[in-house]
């Protein structure tokens, strides 16, 4: 009896981390494509009651073990307390999504000029006059970073394994909130609110556990586009000086080296659509699009204007990049906020899709 007691207040008391890494990290094999989110909350929702249930049935277990026990049944008993003490530093620290895309202590911009342009890919802002450009390769290391453009508080996110970046508004009830990464589902990430405990997706901003859910973040236009054309397609206010660029802090250092490549990445190869395929997705109330990239990027005429007919609505998509960054479409002559995704990430969250291949 004194060993089942041991063994299931040990189970009680790591299950809360567990699952956490099981259900929230791509580790194990077929979780991410689970609706794991309802299990991993109730985990992370009662955590205090299963420590402390745990903690009171594995101590009293593991005094009787040690009364009773010989020391090869100490030495299991010491060897399974050490266990479940690893356990729970490890996702405290080293295996915590939070700890491993660190937030940037400060973030720091710094104006945009001539000689620091390249080809690097860029999530962009514009409020009030002012633009911001983030470049995705630091954004993906954080996958969340709080700003301030034009006087207006910005969420700035990417998901680096749906290549998804998203720019919402964080204000929640009327008041700035504050986000941690918890994990993933789905392959996107999950953001924690830190007023409720409400558990967010990337791709929509929309709230799926915990109090607030049912609610949703506002999405804030935003543009991706290769960072040497930010002066030419945003020339008043370079011009004015009213363009800048985030620079890493001294909190990140070389903690995000692993993350270059991301603001490059154009999708798998061949003719074929698969779940890597790099598309522009488009919404207008009523029809939901997507664009395989390299469709559109690999045509004969590239700098041309392709048109699209759906449903009898007149669809114009002008850009000519593999990346799929600077792309601009409009739907019956108004421009629509334009994704670059991996195909899996937008059909995923974007269901009734109309995928469209242009010249096939």
């Amino acid at each position: 009896m004194r060993w089942i007691l041991l063994i299931c207040g040990l189970l009680l008391a790591t299950a809360p981390p567990l699952s956490s890494v099981i259900l929230m990290m791509p580790i194990v094999p077929g979780a991410q494509e689970l609706d794991a989110v309802p299990w991993a909350f109730f985990f992370h929702a009662w955590r205090w009651a299963f420590y402390l249930v745990g903690t009171v049935s594995a101590a009293y277990g593991a005094y009787e073990c040690w009364q009773q026990g010989r020391w090869y049944g100490r030495a299991v008993l010491i060897l399974a307390m050490l266990i479940a003490t690893a356990i729970h530093v490890l996702v405290a620290t080293k295996m915590s999504a939070e700890a491993m895309f660190n937030e940037p202590e400060t973030v720091v911009r710094e104006r945009l000029i001539a000689g620091r342009l390249n080809d690097e890919g860029v999530m962009v802002v514009e409020r009030n006059g002012v633009v911001a450009a983030y470049p995705i390769d630091l954004v993906a290391h954080h996958h969340k970073v709080i700003d301030t453009v034009g006087g207006e508080q910005v969420l700035i996110t990417y998901c680096t394994m749906c290549h998804t970046g998203r720019v919402f508004s964080p204000i929640v009830d009327g008041k700035l909130e504050r986000f941690r990464l918890v994990g993933a589902n789905y392959y996107n990430a999950m953001f924690e609110d830190a007023t409720s405990g409400s558990w967010w997706y990337q791709a929509t901003g929309e709230c799926v556990a915990g109090p607030r859910r049912g609610m949703a973040l506002k999405d804030l236009p935003y543009e991706q586009i290769d960072l040497h054309d930010v002066p030419q397609r945003y020339e008043e206010a370079y011009r004015r000086g009213l363009v800048s660029i985030m620079r890493s802090d001294p909190s990140t250092g070389d903690r995000g080296d692993w993350s270059k490549g991301f603001s490059k990445w154009t999708g798998d190869e061949g003719d074929s659509v698969t779940r890597r395929t790099l598309v522009l997705g488009a919404v207008v109330p009523g029809l939901t699009l997507a664009y395989p990239v390299r469709d559109l990027c690999q045509r004969q005429h590239s700098d041309s204007i392709l048109t699209d007919t759906v449903q009898g609505h007149i669809v114009t998509i002008v850009g000519n990049s593999c990346r799929g960054n600077g792309y601009r479409i409009s739907i019956d002559g108004r421009p629509v906020q334009v994704h670059a995704d991996a195909w899996h990430a937008w059909k995923k969250f974007n269901p009734s899709t109309l995928l469209r291949r242009l010249g096939h």
